[in-house]
């Protein structure tokens, strides 16, 4: 690629080696605008969506001083859920659920890590700020009504997801942009998951702003973009030189914006057939799982000294082992206790077809609305097994999925975004998240099925 070798000069500079460079990152930027429907000259490139993420918020917040009041959900991204904890005075990383029975805003936070409870719906008498966390029901769905209730004359800025990383769940984002638009308050969606699996277009849903980032749809690592509606207040997160118009410093990564530009150019190519060839792939997979009815009674899990653990194996000589999963020095653990691989056990199953009632696997449940979510993303609870144990022996079998957001694969924590939607549930722990691509075919949804039954069925053995 050329960017990376022979075209290598600095796009801010006066000499035509490097000026040349910014005839490009204007194509990428037009390029970028075309997915969502915005002008060129709303795109902002950043390094990810974290970045963009907290410079809309920070910049929301900078338009109105006087104001001091945060919407947000309990199902949002890290980026956004950390920062509104850091506003709200609350420093600590804690997760934090709704209760069906509470009021609308008021969160319920677990006990730290030095085991010490808080009071529910806490909020430190000197946080600049107050957050309000909105909830979602059982199926991760947000009720418009919590959010036109939470609006406040002291209510600076509200930042609502489009699409939900870990279930798919898609947020109401088109009336959600009336409803701030009507009590002139700004609104920012962190609409990173639906960027290049949906028609987006913000002339319709008329965010001020809304975050990219180019790993999910095709472009490197380390390159985003913020979209911020014309004459929606910005200030600039990072200050430095001229770089984007003076919004954003520092020297341009020339390649990884030509990536995100070509790739934003592909997804909005491939939109109109993306649903089609995926979501028939989703569904085949997921009920393929859920199709067999659940038994009364999951497998209980076994615990070992307070911790997490997976059910027991015995081994040839006897002995019962047990492994506790806490987080990533346990993984040596769980590997080694669950010896031999997937490949020993009997039936493997390469191709195996399931059809019928015989079809599926038990104790199995869908986390988020059947219908109102992404076509790609399927996320099931298989309750009695730990989500780490299960991932582990996936991933020997070449089957890569997640227990939550990437950013937090190193937490010890259950996910955040189930245990708000089944606060009374144990599926926050037990649960797996699948994403599905246009790259994807039947007989690697076929291999994948074969080696989550198989991995099931160790860990259930």
């Amino acid at each position: 690629m050329p960017y990376l070798t022979t075209e290598w000069g600095n796009p801010s500079s006066s000499y035509k080696f490097g000026a040349k460079l910014k005839g490009v990152i204007e194509t990428a930027r037009e390029q970028v605008a075309d997915l969502i429907g915005a002008s060129g000259r709303e795109i902002i490139f950043t390094s990810c969506a974290t970045e963009s993420n907290n410079a809309a918020i920070q910049a929301a917040l900078k338009a109105s001083p006087a104001n001091r009041h945060i919407i947000t959900s309990a199902v949002e991204h890290s980026s956004v859920l950390n920062l509104c904890r850091e506003l709200g005075g609350n420093h600590e990383w804690t997760q934090i659920h709704t209760n069906p029975d509470q009021q609308v805003g008021r969160v319920t936070p677990c006990a730290p890590s030095d085991g010490v409870a808080q009071t529910p719906g806490a909020q430190r008498s000197d946080a600049p700020y107050q957050i309000t966390y909105l909830p979602v029901d059982r199926d991760g769905l947000l009720k418009l009504a919590d959010l036109e209730n939470a609006i406040t004359d002291d209510t600076s800025v509200v930042s609502l997801m489009w699409a939900n990383n870990e279930t798919g769940v898609l947020f109401p984002v088109r009336e959600i942009a009336e409803i701030c638009r009507a009590r002139g308050v700004l609104y920012h969606c962190d609409a990173v998951q639906a960027a290049g699996k949906m028609e987006m277009d913000v002339r319709k849903v008329q965010a001020d702003y809304l975050s990219l980032t180019g790993h999910k749809f095709g472009a490197p690592k380390g390159v985003g973009a913020l979209y911020v509606r014309r004459k929606a207040p910005f200030s600039p997160l990072i200050h430095g030189g001229h770089q984007e118009r003076g919004l954003r410093g520092g020297t341009e990564c020339v390649p990884l914006i030509v990536g995100l530009g070509k790739a934003a150019e592909l997804a909005r190519k491939h939109l109109p057939g993306y649903e089609k060839k995926v979501r028939p792939l989703r569904d085949a997979l997921e009920e393929s799982i859920l199709r067999c009815p659940p038994s009364l009674e999951p497998p209980p899990l076994l615990p070992m000294n307070g911790a997490r653990s997976i059910a027991p194996r015995v081994e040839p000589g006897g002995a019962m082992l047990r492994a506790p999963v806490r987080g990533f020095k346990a993984r040596i653990w769980v590997r080694r206790i669950l010896s031999p691989s997937l490949s020993s056990i009997p039936n493997g199953g390469e191709g195996v077809r399931r059809t019928g009632e015989e079809a599926g696997i038990a104790n199995t449940e869908l986390n988020g609305h059947p219908t109102q979510r992404l076509a790609n993303t399927t996320n099931i609870t298989f309750h009695g097994i730990e989500s780490e144990a299960l991932l582990i022996l996936l991933d020997q079998a070449g089957v890569c999925a997640s227990s939550g957001s990437a950013c937090l694969a190193d937490s010890d924590e259950p996910s955040h975004v189930v245990k708000a939607m089944k606060p009374d549930s144990t599926a926050s722990r037990q649960m797996i998240w699948f994403s599905l691509d246009l790259a994807n075919t039947a007989a690697e949804v076929n291999a994948a099925l074969s080696a989550i039954e198989r991995a099931v069925k160790m860990l259930r053995s």
